[in-house]
């Protein structure tokens, strides 16, 4: 459920869509070396409401993690704020 905030709860956590902005959408990762990956990854996020985050453990979650280089941006990107952040991949096989 999305409350005023611009977040949704789920089991009493609240999960924030609203941090990142993907200021580039690029091409799909999967088929480039792990250099392009990481060099293309560093050009595509902005933090937005960073602050938003100042103190709390956030859980930052992608749905496959293979070079890492999303996530370290990601991380980069909200660590100055942070007291932990926990990293989860979520897969499912169609």
């Amino acid at each position: 459920m999305r409350n005023s905030k611009g977040s949704f709860r789920k089991n009493g956590i609240p999960i924030k869509d609203d941090v990142i902005l993907i200021v580039r959408q690029d091409k799909s990762q999967s088929k480039q070396d792990r250099v392009a990956r990481w060099q293309n990854q560093k050009e595509v996020y902005a933090g937005l409401k960073v602050d938003d985050l100042k103190g709390k453990s956030v859980i930052v979650v992608d749905d496959v993690i293979t070079t890492r280089a999303t996530m370290v941006v990601i991380c980069e990107l909200i660590a100055p704020k942070v007291r932990e952040i926990t990293i989860l991949a979520l897969a499912m096989r169609k």
